[in-house]
C-alpha cells in the first residue's frame, strides 16, 4: 500500500509543476535592453521610420510627429545620395564586478552602434552611442529610444543641418606650342551694385551707369529687381574693362569684385580655332543628364572648346558638411576632390597667328599655316571674326544682332568647309595638257 501513496504523490508533484511551468510561459518577459536597442537598429537600416519612431520616449514624440521624424531622415539621406546602409550593434565595454551592497535598478542605459554608408562624396562611416530610458507603462517598465540629432551623426546638434556642396573642377586650358594662352582660367574685374546704397537718385544712377556700358537700363533693372536680391546684397551688373575700373567706382552703390572668368586673350584672331563656352540650355542638358550635367553648367559651343568638351570639362568634387543655423560649417562627413580638366598645348603659333589674321580680317578668308618639315600646323584661323570673349562676359543682344546680321558672315568658320578649288586649279589641268 506504501508503494501505492508514493506513486499517488508523485503523480500530483508532476502535475503541480507542470501547471507552474504552464503558467511561467504565458507571462511575458520585460525586454531586455539591447533587445530595444537591436529592434531599433534592425528598423533604421531598413529605413523603416515607423517602426523606429515606436521605439521613442515619450518627450521624443512630442517633439515632432511620425511624418516629421521619416521626412528629416529622408531628405538627409536622398540630399546626400545615400546608399548600401549599414547599421551594426556594437558589445558593451565590460566592467568590473563589485560584492558591495546591490545598486538601485537603473533608469537608463547606454547601447553603442556602427554606421556605415555610400553618398555622393564617398563613404561615411563612424561609431556612435545612444542611449534607453525606462518609462513606467502600467505595471510594465519599458525601455524606449532617448532621440537626438547626434544619433544621425555624432557632431549633429539640434538645429544643425547637412549640406551638400559642389566643388567646381578647374577646365582644362588650350595653349599654343610656345606656353601662351589660347583659352584659359582667369579673373576679370565684374562690377555689381549694392541696392541699399546707390544714394538718393537710384534711378539717376542706373541710367548713367546703363550709358557707360552700352546696354539698356532694363538689363540693369532686371537684375536688381530679382527675388533673390536685398538691400545690403551685391548684385552682379557686367565685367568691365581692367582700365575703367576708377571710373566705375566713382558711381553710388558700384563695387568691383574679381570674377573666375573663362578668357580668349588673342580674341577674334583665334576664335575660329578654339571657339567658345556658355551656359547649357534645355536641349544640351537633355542630351547631356547622362554624363551628369545641370543647370547652370558651361560647355563649350564651338571649336576647340566643343570637340574636347569632355577632356577639357573634368569632374567636379563634393563635400557632405554639418552646418549650424548661422550656416558655420562645424565638421566634414566626406569629401571627394575635384579632379581638373585635361590641358592641351597644339602646334600653332600664336603670335604668327595673330599676324596673319590682322592682314586678313577684311577680307573673307581662311589660312593654314603649315610647317612643310614636320607637317605641324601653325596657324589656322578664318576672318572676318567675332570676340569669344563676349560670350562668357555678357553679350548684348545688339552686339550679336550685329554679328549675325552682317553680310561677311563673322561666325561662319571657314576654314572647316569645303570648297571647289574653282580657277586656281586650271593651272593643274593646264600642266597636265602641256
Amino acid at each position: 500500500m506504501k508503494w501505492r501513496w508514493l506513486l499517488v504523490m508523485s503523480c500530483l508533484l508532476s502535475i503541480f509543476f507542470s501547471a507552474c511551468k504552464s503558467r511561467d510561459a504565458e507571462v511575458t518577459p520585460v525586454p531586455e535592453k539591447k533587445d530595444i536597442a537591436q529592434l531599433y537598429l534592425s528598423a533604421w537600416q531598413q529605413r523603416d521610420y515607423e517602426g523606429m519612431y515606436k521605439l521613442l520616449t515619450a518627450e521624443a514624440k512630442a517633439s515632432m510627429t511620425e511624418a516629421q521624424f521619416a521626412e528629416r531622415y529622408t531628405k538627409i539621406y536622398e540630399g546626400i545620395e545615400a546608399d548600401h546602409l549599414e547599421v551594426t550593434a556594437l558589445p558593451e565595454p565590460t566592467t568590473a564586478q563589485t560584492t558591495s551592497s546591490p545598486s538601485p535598478e537603473p533608469t537608463e542605459r547606454s547601447f553603442r552602434f556602427h554606421v556605415r554608408m555610400d553618398t555622393i562624396a564617398g563613404p561615411i562611416e563612424f561609431d556612435n552611442q545612444g542611449k534607453l530610458l525606462k518609462a513606467a507603462d502600467g505595471n510594465d517598465p519599458e525601455w524606449l529610444v532617448e532621440w537626438k540629432p547626434s544619433l544621425l551623426f555624432p557632431d549633429m546638434s539640434e538645429g544643425d543641418t547637412v549640406r551638400v556642396q559642389t566643388i567646381a573642377a578647374a577646365r582644362g586650358e588650350i595653349k599654343d606650342r610656345n606656353g601662351n594662352g589660347l583659352a584659359i582660367n582667369g579673373t576679370v574685374p565684374q562690377l555689381g551694385l549694392i541696392p541699399g546704397q546707390m544714394g538718393d537718385s537710384p534711378n539717376e544712377v542706373k541710367t548713367e551707369l546703363a550709358k557707360k556700358l552700352g546696354i539698356d537700363k532694363k538689363e540693369i533693372e532686371k537684375k536688381l529687381n530679382a527675388s533673390w536680391v536685398k538691400p545690403g546684397m551685391f548684385v552682379p551688373i557686367a565685367i568691365i574693362p581692367e582700365e575703367s575700373i576708377d571710373e566705375f567706382r566713382l558711381f553710388p552703390g558700384a563695387v568691383i569684385q574679381q570674377k573666375k572668368l573663362r578668357q580668349y586673350p588673342y580674341g577674334e584672331a583665334a576664335a575660329h580655332l578654339t571657339g567658345y563656352i556658355g551656359e547649357a540650355n534645355a536641349d544640351e542638358l537633355e542630351k547631356l543628364k547622362d554624363k551628369g550635367y545641370e543647370t547652370g553648367d558651361w560647355i563649350g559651343k564651338a571649336g576647340l572648346e566643343q570637340i574636347l568638351e569632355d577632356k577639357l570639362r573634368g569632374t567636379d568634387g563634393v563635400v557632405v558638411s554639418i552646418v549650424d543655423g548661422k550656416g558655420v560649417q562645424k565638421a566634414d562627413l566626406a569629401d571627394k576632390a575635384a579632379v581638373p580638366g585635361q590641358n592641351f598645348q597644339l602646334t600653332i603659333d600664336a603670335e604668327l597667328q595673330k599676324t596673319i589674321y590682322n592682314e586678313v580680317k577684311e577680307d573673307g578668308a581662311s589660312v593654314a599655316a603649315i610647317q612643310p618639315m614636320t607637317g605641324d600646323v601653325l596657324a589656322l584661323l578664318s576672318s572676318p571674326s567675332y570676340d569669344p570673349n563676349a560670350f562668357v562676359s555678357g553679350l548684348s543682344s545688339e552686339q550679336y544682332k550685329k554679328w549675325n546680321d552682317d553680310p561677311h558672315h563673322p561666325f561662319l568658320n571657314r576654314f572647316s568647309k569645303g570648297y571647289a578649288p574653282g580657277s586656281s586649279f586650271k593651272m593643274i589641268t593646264g600642266a597636265i595638257g602641256l
